[in-house]
């Protein structure tokens, strides 16, 4: 497994962990008050212990799932197909997050 790979995706899903804890428990008294969680699950994980938890499962479920999969030799271009996919889960949101953020 790409070791660069890897990062990206826990870098994706950890901008996208971190945007949501920040703009939902805004603990840094940054004002942000126009921004809401859709997902009711994402929401409980937020809700949990001041947002911590979804912050730490953001990180732990695409390792997680990144290190069930077992690539043969052959089975490269699945393997890149996998990581874009998982990064693009990440970054998408975390981006959106950020930019809605910035322009209030």
């Amino acid at each position: 497994m790409p070791f660069l790979g890897v990062a990206l995706v826990v870098g994706a899903h950890a901008l996208d962990g971190a945007t949501t804890w920040m703009v939902l428990r805004d603990p840094f008294g940054l004002g942000f008050k126009t921004f809401g969680e859709k997902n009711p699950v994402s929401q409980l994980l937020v809700d949990l212990s001041n947002g911590w938890p979804y912050f730490a499962v953001k990180l732990t479920l695409p390792i997680l799932l990144l290190s069930l999969v077992k690539v043969e030799e052959s089975e490269q271009d699945l393997h890149a197909f996998l990581l874009l996919a998982v990064f693009v889960l990440g970054f998408g949101p975390g981006m959106a997050n950020l930019l809605q953020v910035m322009l209030g």
